[in-house]
């Protein structure tokens, strides 16, 4: 990649160590060590947590983040392609991560490797260590079932659903819209003043949503019952600290109920002490304002699915209850456990 005439400088690495005698046996051991601050011929200089060290290029890769591949792939190819080629990896995830998908794939691999006539394959070392693996799967039997969960979306109990709690909410509404309080909400707004364009694009999807989606046809305003959603947009010259806080001030009886602010995506490689992001987000917090952050790439590339789930998030973050699970009645504590799985929804325990 150096030779390509990437910039290395300040990407985070991996450090590739091959284990003596499995060369071309087993894959490299590979330990993230921090990232790249100077290059000297084929050598680098890798800020890590033990301080700075140096490493030959060809023992480092690239930190495979999304990030980063992005990064390479406009290089290599041009910010369109790269834009293309992930989206369409982001279309196919939920296939690529299908569970019943993966689970086959698994089971072809291990009857190739470790089929030998039916029987299980033995496997021993010169100290005679040895073990067995076969290719059929282990069966379990203390295993549980785990049902759909039950989405209420009324007091009464009376409107649910048992598949995907977007579904209610498009049919039923929010479980507390009856009583919600902040039916017309005052949402500050803040972006660049280059991406002022893409951004009220972006809101204006938001609040009133994608006609063609199926989850988030109605948008904002409609899918969770509100009366109208007032988006009072503010620019600031530069992504600099001082121009955010100039925008927001000490607000008295007038502070907004939400703050919706883009910021570039930049701002995940700046240290914590130097990031805007957190002092931003501790300003408002003190002015007791629920904020909702996104992206510069996330205001020009939104889909339904990341306008839906910044739909819920705000609605939550105003104080609103979307949906419940029914409960029983006991005198132990209940811990209801929510597994978020890229591309295939949400999983309840």
């Amino acid at each position: 990649m150096h030779a390509e005439g990437y910039n290395l400088i300040g990407v985070e690495v991996l450090y590739a160590e091959t284990l003596p005698g499995l060369d071309n046996i087993l894959a490299p051991n590979e330990e993230f060590v921090g990232e790249i601050i100077e290059i000297t011929g084929k050598k680098a200089v890798v800020n890590t947590n033990e301080g700075e060290k140096e490493y030959s290029l060809n023992e480092l890769f690239i930190r495979k983040t999304k990030h980063n591949i992005r990064n390479y792939l406009t290089f290599a190819t041009s910010q369109q392609k790269s834009d293309e080629v992930l989206s369409v990896i982001e279309r196919k995830r939920s296939d690529i991560y299908n569970p019943k998908k993966l689970y086959k794939e698994i089971a072809n691999i291990a009857k190739a490797l470790f089929n030998d006539k039916g029987s299980p394959i033995l496997f021993q070392n010169k100290e005679g260590f040895c073990f067995t693996v076969d290719s059929n799967p282990l069966v379990v039997s203390n295993t549980i079932e785990l049902k759909n969960p039950t989405f209420i979306f009324d007091p009464a109990a009376i409107k649910t659903t048992n598949t995907n709690p977007h579904n209610g909410l498009n049919n039923f509404g929010p479980y507390d819209s009856s009583i919600f309080d902040i039916k017309s909400p005052n949402v500050l707004c803040i972006c660049n003043k280059t991406t002022r364009g893409s951004f009220t694009k972006f809101l204006s999807n938001l609040k009133e949503g994608l006609p063609q989606s199926k989850y988030f046809q109605k948008g904002l305003q409609k899918k969770y019952d509100l009366h109208n959603v007032t988006f009072n947009i503010k620019e600031v010259q530069n992504n600099m600290l001082s121009d955010y806080l100039m925008v927001i001030r000490d607000y008295d009886d007038n502070k907004p109920h939400l703050a919706i602010i883009e910021i570039p995506e930049n701002f995940k490689l700046l240290k914590d002490e130097d990031n805007p992001y957190y002092q931003i987000k501790a300003k408002l917090l003190a002015l007791e304002i629920p904020v909702q952050f996104v992206t510069s790439r996330i205001v020009n590339n939104h889909n339904e699915y990341i306008l839906n789930n910044i739909g819920l998030q705000i609605y939550a973050k105003l104080g609103g209850t979307p949906w419940v699970l029914p409960t029983q009645r006991s005198v132990d504590r209940e811990l209801v456990i929510v597994l978020v799985i890229a591309g295939l929804g949400k999983i309840n325990m």
